[in-house]
């Protein structure tokens, strides 16, 4: 989490040095970069400090029933925005089309922004 907070502090200051920053953008960027400060800090707090230490890894297969029922749908999901994606990027045939597409990939990301709320708590108190 820590390198991706690095990432987009490198992206905000890359678009704010342009002559037309992209507000919008750089506004979308410090919000991931929040929720990335607060998951560092949640981490933290898990973890009893504030360094975070390693991860004992636990036997494949240990999961939960309903962790493995979320992931699956997770996957499921997040193919199906990259599937949108591939059809965006491979130029629709019509605005209609391009509109179908634009559509599902909304309702997607919603979906995804639902479904992930409180995920990643979940896993981790799954550990």
């Amino acid at each position: 989490m820590r390198e991706r907070l690095r990432e987009h502090v490198g992206k905000v200051e890359a678009e704010r040095r342009k002559s037309f920053p992209d507000e919008g953008l750089i506004a979308y960027w410090e919000r991931e970069m929040r929720a990335f400060e607060l998951g560092i800090a949640r981490a933290q707090r898990r973890q009893g400090g504030t360094t975070m230490k390693a991860a004992k890894s636990k036997p494949v297969g240990t999961l939960s029933s309903t962790a493995e029922t979320l992931l699956r749908e997770l996957r499921e999901e997040c193919e199906t925005v990259v599937d949108l994606i591939r059809r965006l990027e491979a130029r629709p045939r019509s605005a209609r089309e391009r509109d179908e597409i634009l559509g599902d990939l909304s309702a997607a990301v919603l979906h995804l922004h639902v479904h992930t709320k409180g995920l990643d708590e979940f896993l981790c108190e799954a550990e």
